[in-house]
Parts: C-alpha cells; structure tokens; sequence
C-alpha cells in the first residue's frame, strides 16, 4: 500500500509539473506551436531520455480537469522530468552538456512514440557525439538555422557555481549537426547546467536553495566573450547552492535606465578597464580573454 501511495503521489507531481510548464497560457506562441519535446531522466538507469510529443495532443489532455492518473510522457515513479520544450518541426535544437559542450540536432530527429504513455529515446542515440557518461542539462531551441541572423540575440549560460557567460550566437556558426563546439571552459568540479537565449533588454534572474535572488541586467555594459573563455561570477553562493535560472524581458523604461545608468558608471570610472557590472562577479571579460 505504501508502495501504491508514493506511485500515485509521483504521478500526480508529475501532472502539476506538465500542467504547469505545458499550458497554453505559459508558452510563448502556443497556438502556433507544432510539437513539444519531452526531456527525462529514467531513475533505473539515470540516462537521460527524449521524445517530441504532437501539441495538439498534449492541449487536448489540458482540457480535462479531472487527472487521468496515467504516467507522463510514459515515465515511471522516481523517473524525472526536467524540462518541456515547445518548437516547429523544421527548428533546430541546441543541446548544452554538462562539460561546457554544445551539440545541434534536428527537432524532428527526435522520433515521436507510438503511445503518448510511451518512454523516449535515450540521448546517447540520439546524439552519439554526445559520448558516454556525459548528458545533456540545457536545450534552446532555434526557429532559424542561420546564426549570422541572430545579430542582436546572444546565450546566456550559467554553471552550478554562479559563473555565467554571454556568448553571440553567430559564434556558432561552425556547429553542425552531429558535431560539438566547446562553448564555455569550466572549473574543476563545476557543471553548465543552464543556457538561455536572450536580447540586450533582458534580466538574468538567478534563485538559490536557500531562498535568496539575483536579478541583473543583460545588457551592453555586460560584454559577450568568445567561446573557449569561462565566465564572470554572477553571484557568490557561500554554503549555498544555485537552483534556477531564468531569462525575462524588461520593460522599455527600465532597459533604458540601466543602460543609461551602466554608460554612467563607465564614465565615472575613467580610465579603467573593468566596469561595475562585472566588477561586482569577481571578473571582467577584459582579464578573462588576457588570462586565455
């Protein structure tokens, strides 16, 4: 009976969670979307799995308020679901592992499953350049397979340390399909766990284990740094631990202040390199390409 209670109790969780990241009303463009692209983890073996699921599926099972208590995405008790990824058929998707590598692959080369119930593909077949023991902690996807078109867009990536970095994303005009590109060098000890694409009116806002936030501007008096280079310190943890990251718009008034305010500081501090914004990480992108 215990056993039977922790399943229905994993099951339901696993509902809240879907519902959750999964509504219409939290995706950008929802009514335009094509599929929805599954990322767990399976608690038998920790590998980590894919599958893309039809939107008009998944909206359909939205529509009924009572819960039909069979498993998500065809996962078990125990198993994980780390995160929902909404997209067109013909988008690409960038795949960031753990070791500070990132990899491209079709949105269609993750096969759909026969049964919604059914458990996806493991990512190692999917992307064999991936390698053994190493997984996949972040995915963006990309509407356009041209980066020269990305010229005012960028990635954010942060590690589990606070380190975070901007990166251009014509950068990655090398990657190929089937390939990886070195995309952040880390620290011993210390993992890529979050990757988002973001615009100069954008804040990173960071959450810790411990309740605190941080929520910084992304903007030009925060420079991109090239590929191999680490990052600055977005924030010092100090016995705490980062748990989630996120990217969100500012409004116009507010890109414009810190802008202004950013170009301020910059004059005030005269002839010197570093800036306040990447003073306050520990770093500046100055020392860091010197040091590489």
């Amino acid at each position: 009976k215990n056993q039977q209670a922790q399943g229905r109790l994993a099951r339901r969780q696993l509902q809240i969670s879907y519902i959750a990241m999964a509504a219409p009303s939290h995706v950008e463009h929802a009514e335009n979307m094509q599929s929805v692209i599954a990322h767990t983890v399976r608690a038998s073996d920790q590998k980590h799995c894919m599958k893309r699921l039809r939107a008009s599926e998944l909206k359909e099972q939205l529509k009924n308020k009572k819960p039909s208590g069979k498993p998500c995405f065809g996962m078990m008790p125990g198993d994980s679901l780390m995160n929902l990824y909404c997209c067109h058929d013909d988008d690409k998707l960038l795949a960031f592992s753990e070791d500070g590598r990132v990899l491209m692959m079709n949105a269609l080369a993750v096969p759909p499953p026969r049964l919604i119930s059914a458990q996806g593909s493991a990512l190692s077949e999917l992307l064999p350049a991936l390698g053994e023991g190493h997984k996949v902690t972040a995915l963006v996807v990309m509407p356009d397979f041209n980066f020269d078109d990305y010229e005012d867009e960028f990635l954010v990536l942060v590690t589990g340390c606070g380190i975070a970095k901007k990166v251009l994303i014509k950068e990655l005009g090398r990657l190929r399909p089937g390939k990886s590109l070195q995309c952040m060098r880390l620290d011993e000890g210390d993992e890529l766990r979050w990757a988002h694409r973001a615009r100069g009116n954008f804040a990173l806002v960071c959450a810790t284990e411990k309740g605190h936030v941080l929520r910084c501007s992304l903007g030009p008096q925060w420079r991109c740094s090239s590929l191999k280079v680490g990052g600055v310190a977005a924030l010092r943890l100090r016995g705490d631990c980062l748990t989630s990251v996120a990217v969100h718009e500012m409004s116009t008034e507010e890109a414009e202040a810190r802008e202004h305010s950013g170009a301020m500081s910059s004059t005030a501090a005269g002839s010197s390199d570093a800036n306040p914004h990447e003073a306050e990480r520990g770093d500046n992108d100055g020392e860091d390409d010197s040091e590489d």
